[in-house]
């Protein structure tokens, strides 16, 4: 009945709501909670800090205020607004992760190429710059990532940072809330005209075509139309910004009369003032905006220009969240976009963090594995620096302090297949982890009596049991599942991408738009993979789910109660696409209520309404129809489809199935097929 969120006020919500008016006269406990609700409300709960809030004074403080001691902190006594008011510099100090990014891919660049950016004096008009903004590829892009701006990008197609700095101000809750985003993308667009209340308003509003998005703009025009000094305008800004009624009459009337005493008309001195005022609620500081719009620039600039260096800085930068974090599932899957192979964790290859390995590969992090920690780490790189790379595994383990690179951290370096490069199976070397670390004392023992290389390496020959050597691969469904487990993302195979075309028909938004607040509908519809569960209790004693979900722009749980989780953890498989419909919570939360989930290639074969086969006319010779009725005939089923036959720009022919001729709508049908007409032929219309 009492809706959540800012600016809630519990009388209002009295006196506008009946059910709840009813509810009080026919419940005394509700009257008791609501008494004590409205004496509690508007009273301060708690102390809390500034994130990165810096107050400046001419002498101590506490010549002017009193101080506040946290268990870590000193802090004003005073909020920021009485601060202010008694004269004190008040600054916000905020430490970018960006700018470490920014370093990096500089410092990375000139290390590998020997190029030193200069990104103080780079081209502002660059056109493979702006086309990152104009396609909306903004992955990494700092402030322009949300899929509600790529949308206004898209729409606006920026081409001046100019652009840039207006669309940073409006993406906000108040412009976007207030239609003020929708009016701007409308006016530069043509689709509604440009007016300007006085002729001399044109050189302030050009570049946002009529509409006071900045503060600035609010003071240009109070000096402008009447006369204001800029201290006025200043003292007008703050007020309409701070929306302060007591201040805001003798404001309104000395702007009235001042103006009119240059001979502008009342009426739409009036109307003017009206829209200052509700254009000033939601104005950004100009200067806010123009730096952060440049930082944008600056990283889509290298984005632009050095994407691979661009993406492996990201993807350092959330190196050591594998397991935790969305961003790295997300960069990911940007990075295979744009046609960046991540090479797997190495032992001779990889770095401590992510790094460029050729023009079009980043290879993985050691630093990203669970259980490697920094001790270990260094122990295995200083090693490799001091001896070149490591020969074999024989070679490892003996110029590696074994003391320090433990058994769970050799395990993990197994399962994320790192000791590949050995040509040794990862079930033998796993089996073997505890007889290596036995049989290497022996090494170790040896060494301190200064016995010779020669018969050091004959006692590393047997570091792996002879029987472990006959050990069958583990199957690719659990080397999956290990290095899903010990790098926190897919590596060498993410089950999702093979249904990547499929999974963006059927779903109605992305686990990225859900987690930035942007999803707006009822029901969540997602394809997607679970990649583990869990078994929970409520407080009330009911046993419910814990899902974790990814699609390919990043990771959410999920909760399962009742009955639906006692069906559900019977069948449930990590690992295995899925296709689920659910609800938002009420709270702020980005969690999913789960409504329903079923195996993704079964809901698909279930919705498929047809399958498209597209062929050139040059890949047509004696023996393709052959071999295409063969794969067809090794893929009967239900579907019907069509084949296209493309010849040039124009010329096209269409063959579609006959009356109960189908194929199956599987993955593995299209991996098939596509073996013999090429990558992304074959398209199933849902």
């Amino acid at each position: 009945m009492i809706p959540e969120g800012p600016k809630v006020e519990l009388q209002d919500v009295i006196e506008k709501n009946p059910e709840l008016q009813r509810e009080i006269k026919h419940n005394p406990q509700t009257v008791k909670l609501i008494n004590y609700a409205l004496k509690l409300e508007n009273n301060i709960r708690h102390t809390s800090m500034h994130a990165a809030g810096v107050v400046i004074a001419p002498r101590k403080l506490t010549e002017y205020m009193p101080l506040y001691k946290t268990r870590d902190d000193i802090t004003t006594h005073f909020e920021k607004d009485e601060v202010e008011n008694i004269g004190l510099l008040k600054m916000d100090i905020m430490g970018l992760k960006t700018l470490t990014i920014i370093k990096n891919i500089i410092r990375e660049v000139r290390e590998s190429q020997g190029v030193t950016i200069d990104l103080e004096n780079i081209n502002l008009l660059d056109g493979k710059t702006f086309k990152v903004f104009q396609k909306g590829d903004t992955d990494g892009i700092f402030q322009f990532e949300s899929s509600g701006m790529r949308d206004y990008l898209k729409k606006t197609k920026p081409t001046r940072i100019e652009d840039l700095i207006v669309l940073n101000a409006l993406y906000r809750p108040g412009p976007l809330q207030s239609g003020m985003a929708d009016i701007y993308v409308n006016r530069k667009l043509g689709r509604e005209k440009v007016t300007y209340i006085f002729p001399d308003l044109e050189e302030i509003l050009k570049d946002t075509y009529g509409i006071i998005v900045f503060q600035e703009q609010v003071m240009q025009i109070s000096v402008r139309v009447a006369g204001f000094s800029m201290s006025e305008a200043d003292e007008l800004r703050k007020i309409m910004g701070k929306k302060d009624v007591s201040k805001m009459p003798a404001q309104e009337k000395k702007f009235l009369e001042r103006a009119a005493k240059k001979g502008c008309d009342k009426k739409k001195l009036e109307e003017l003032f009206g829209q200052m005022k509700t254009f000033a609620e939601y104005g950004f500081n100009k200067s806010h905006s123009t730096a952060y719009a440049y930082l944008a620039y600056q990283t889509a600039y290298l984005k632009a220009h050095y994407p691979v260096y661009f993406m492996s800085a990201h993807l350092s930068s959330e190196s050591e969240k594998t397991s935790t974090d969305s961003k790295i599932i997300q960069y990911v899957s940007e990075s295979k976009k744009m046609g960046i192979d991540i090479l797997p964790p190495d032992i001779n290859h990889s770095h401590e963090y992510f790094h460029v390995e050729t023009a079009n590969a980043i290879r993985f992090g050691l630093i990203g594995l669970k259980n490697v920690g920094s001790n270990a780490l260094q122990t295995m790189l200083k090693a490799r620096q001091e001896g070149g790379p490591f020969r074999s595994f024989n070679d490892f383990v003996a110029r590696v302090d074994l003391s320090r690179v433990n058994k769970t951290v050799l395990e993990s370096l197994v399962k994320a297949g790192a000791f590949d490069c050995f040509d040794l199976k990862r079930r033998t070397l796993f089996e073997s982890v505890g007889d290596i670390i036995k049989r290497s004392a022996a090494i170790e023992k040896n060494r301190s009596r200064n016995q010779k290389k020669l018969f050091l390496e004959e006692i590393a020959d047997s570091y792996i049991p002879e029987e472990n050597m006959k050990l069958e691969e583990w199957s690719e469904s659990e080397m999956i599942a290990g290095e899903k487990e010990i790098a926190g993302i897919y590596v060498t195979h993410n089950p999702l991408e093979k249904f990547s075309s499929e999974i963006s028909k059927v779903s109605n938004t992305s686990i990225l738009a859900i987690q930035n607040k942007e999803f707006k509908g009822e029901i969540i519809k997602l394809g997607g993979v679970v990649t583990e569960f869990t078994p929970r209790t409520s407080k009330k004693g009911d046993a419910y789910g814990e899902i974790f979900f990814e699609d390919l722009s990043g990771r959410i749980k999920v909760l399962c109660f009742k009955d639906r989780w006692e069906t559900l953890k019977k069948t449930l498989r990590p690992d295995v696409p899925y296709f689920l419909e659910g609800r938002m919570p009420e709270s702020e939360e980005a969690n999913i209520y789960l409504e329903s989930l079923q195996e993704l290639e079964a809901m698909l074969k279930k919705k498929a309404r047809k399958i498209v086969i597209t062929i050139a006319y040059e890949q047509i010779d004696e023996g393709f129809n052959d071999k295409l009725q063969q794969k067809l005939e090794k893929n009967r089923d239900s579907v019907p489809y069509m084949i296209v036959i493309n010849r040039g720009e124009e010329a096209r022919v269409v063959i579609n199935s006959e009356t109960g001729q189908g194929i199956k709508a599987t993955a593995s049908m299209k991996k098939d097929i596509e073996k013999l007409t090429g990558p992304n032929s074959i398209e199933i219309l849902f």
